[in-house]
């Protein structure tokens, strides 16, 4: 096995980080044209880059609050 194998991808397909996100693949195409995800043009493909997902994740996270989740 080639040693590029068995690492993960550096640049997401649209399909697979929604899958990832958990989102539609249209929400993810708003999330994009809004600027709230960024994003990688490579020739006529859009791509995601992991950190990029998870820095919309962490961007979005809500702490639960125990005072205030009743």
């Amino acid at each position: 096995m080639k040693e590029n194998e068995t690492q993960k991808p550096m640049l997401l397909k649209e399909a697979h980080a929604s899958k990832i996100l958990g989102l539609s693949y249209s929400y993810l195409k708003i999330l994009r044209r809004t600027g709230l995800i960024s994003w990688v043009k490579v020739g006529t493909s859009v791509r995601y880059r992991m950190s990029d997902l998870e820095s919309y994740v962490q961007r979005n996270l809500k702490i639960a609050d125990a005072e205030n989740s009743l």
